[in-house]
């Protein structure tokens, strides 16, 4: 499966609640023994703003004109993460989750995640 295959699916929990858009990807590099590098995805980012995203105003050190950046960052609080461990199922354009939406972490912004 491709990346781009994920972004922009629906999410939806395991009640059939809608939880929002893939807009986000996280990825790990693992160490394999004979030295070489591989990336596996470990966490999904979804809410209901990926524009902000997408042009890089969810995070901290982003500048531009002072209302966009605040604007965008103030969406991406509604980000919902989730892990590749909490997929049930993939359907063309829909992951469905294990878990329910309530029990979602809240994507913390870069730069405020000791606030």
């Amino acid at each position: 499966m491709r990346a781009a295959e994920l972004i922009g699916s629906r999410v939806v929990d395991a009640d059939g609640t809608q939880v929002g858009v893939v807009h986000d990807l996280h990825f790990r590099l693992i160490g394999r023994p004979d030295g070489e590098v591989e990336c596996e995805l470990d966490m999904v980012e979804c809410g209901g703003i990926a524009v902000g995203h997408r042009l890089g105003y969810g995070h901290a050190e982003m500048t531009g004109p002072w209302p966009i950046p605040r604007l965008f960052r103030l969406l991406s609080r509604r980000s919902l993460v989730f892990g590749w461990s909490d997929v049930a199922r993939l359907q063309p354009r829909l992951i469905v989750l294990r878990v329910r939406r309530a029990d979602l972490a809240r994507r913390p912004v870069r730069g405020e995640e000791s606030a």
